[in-house]
Formats: structure tokens, sequence, C-alpha cells
């Protein structure tokens, strides 16, 4: 029953135990109430039907817990898989779980604006290093700081490429001038 837990929620219970508990006690009151109803009045409709019903209803909810339990589950593992660098992971089978639906789309939406952009400026990168700067970073479409991280890699190469023409120009200044020098010696 218990989680695993780092040690900043150790001794807390997670929602699942406190639901466990809850389902658990609720059984517990049902029959309890139920037997002193039946030792006290005898048998009766309520204190023979409404035990077993009790039982159908946890039951249900269990099968639902364990639905949810299951899409948490799956959130949590993208999650650390997207902490390891694992950006194409992305949860599935979230159909009929609601709230927790709504989480692991929210959470695959995300991962697609961070793979995207991490592919984006890997390309950008990788053909600066080869001297190319005409690849730009993508910023339409990209909400908030994705979007400026990309005006400010585009700034960046920009820079890059004027070092890069500059170096191109000194380093040609200097082979004109070793000729100029080479040429100047020689009339002398």
């Amino acid at each position: 029953v218990l989680s695993r837990t780092s040690s900043v929620s150790r001794g807390h219970l997670f929602i699942g135990q406190h639901q466990m508990l809850a389902y658990g006690l609720f059984l517990l009151l049902t029959v309890i109430m139920a037997g002193l109803s039946l030792w006290h009045d005898g048998p009766s409709l309520t204190n023979t039907i409404l035990p077993p019903l009790a039982f159908a209803f946890v039951g249900h909810a269990l099968y639902k817990k364990k639905r949810v339990d299951e899409g948490f589950e799956r959130i949590y593992q993208a999650l650390q898989e997207a902490a390891r660098g694992n950006l194409h992971v992305r949860v599935t089978r979230t159909k009929g779980l609601g709230e927790v639906g709504k989480i692991a789309w929210a959470l695959n939406d995300f991962l697609d604006i961070v793979e995207s952009h991490s592919k984006d400026v890997q390309g950008c990168f990788e053909r600066a290093s080869h001297g190319e700067y005409y690849r730009r970073a993508f910023v339409d479409g990209l909400p908030g700081e994705f979007a400026d991280l990309s005006r400010n890699i585009n700034a960046s190469l920009d820079a890059m490429q004027q070092v890069a023409e500059l170096s191109r120009r000194n380093q040609l200044l200097g082979e004109l001038h070793t000729q100029n020098t080479a040429s100047l010696l020689r009339n002398l």
C-alpha cells in the first residue's frame, strides 16, 4: 500500500493511500452498521442488501482508481524519460481518464514543443558549425520564452556570421599584406 517516496514526502500518505483508507473504512463501517442492525432488529432489506452494494461500489471505485493510477504512472514515466533527455516519449491510452487525460495531453503538447524546439536549435548550430549561417531558428508559432530563445539564437547566429566574415576579411588582408611586403622587399 505504501509507495516509494522522496524524503520530502516521507511520513505523508499519497492520494491513492488516502483513497484506500477511505474505501476500507467505508466498508468496515457499512459491515458494522449492518451487523448491529441485523443483531438488534433481525434480517431486513437494508441490512442484507447494503453490504453487498457497498462492496460492489468499492469494487467499481477500485477499478476506476486503478485506471487513474496507471495514467499517473505513465505520466510519471514520461517525465522521468524527458528528464533523461528522451524527448520523444508521449503518454498514450488516456481515453476515459478525465482530468488525468487532460494532464497527459497537456504534457504531450509541452513535450512536442520542447522536442521540436530542441531539434530546431540543433539544426541551426549544426549548420553554423560548418560555417553555414542561413539556417534560422523558427520563431513563429512558439509560445513565450521559446520564441524569445529562438530570437536570441538568431541574433547569436548573426553575430557568429559577422565574426566569421571579419575573420575571413582579416585573413585576406593579412595574406595581401604578406604579398605586398614580399613584393616591396624584392623591389628594393
